[in-house]
């Protein structure tokens, strides 16, 4: 077997509180890694890193020798804030390491992506509307932010856009430029 082989997948591991209003139950327990058997079309459980908060979004480096994963929660170390956590991946088993969790400086962090350099993690912040750059260390661990943008800005529907939801961050073909679709303005 080879990390190739292996899908990683993202759970919600508590209760969280949508901008509707809604509140999903969280069961899962972490970062679930399942093998996959192309020739049978089928998914194995191969393991699960549990005491992850809220892993609901990942995202390699272009070598998958580490994984980030967005923490969507309202409050980080007693701040308004969600987290991004870090793991190295070991080559052989897939196995996960945990390195180190950094604030989003924003809540509710819903995507991330690693820029195409494999310096940075790049998180879009649903709840509070804004956008946060992490360093990434030589080790594979995340630094301080480096750069943060808040949305402003409102529109129509007056249930679920009167603040800016920022739903995702990608890059052009460059890497030069960064799109971040956003729902609430």
């Amino acid at each position: 077997m080879t990390i190739k082989d292996l899908i990683y997948v993202g759970t919600y591991t508590e209760p969280i509180l949508f901008g509707t209003g809604q509140l999903l139950q969280g069961k899962g327990k972490g970062i679930y890694s399942y093998k996959f058997d192309p020739a049978r079309h089928s998914l194995t459980l191969h393991g699960i890193t549990e005491n992850v908060r809220n892993p609901s979004y990942l995202a390699f480096d272009a070598p998958r020798k580490f994984l980030y994963a967005v923490n969507e929660y309202k409050e980080f170390e007693g701040k308004p804030s969600g987290g991004v956590s870090a793991f190295r991946i070991d080559q052989d088993s897939g196995a996960l390491t945990y390195l180190n969790t950094k604030p989003s400086h924003g809540t509710d962090p819903c995507h991330l992506i690693v820029d195409k350099s494999g310096k940075y993690v790049l998180i879009a912040n649903f709840a509070s509307g804004s956008v946060c750059v992490l360093p990434i260390q030589q080790d594979g661990s995340l630094g301080d932010e480096t750069d943060f943008i808040q949305h402003q800005g409102s529109s129509i529907d007056p249930r679920r856009q009167t603040s800016p939801h920022a739903h995702a961050v990608e890059l052009d073909q460059s890497g030069k430029y960064v799109f971040v679709p956003d729902l609430g303005m």
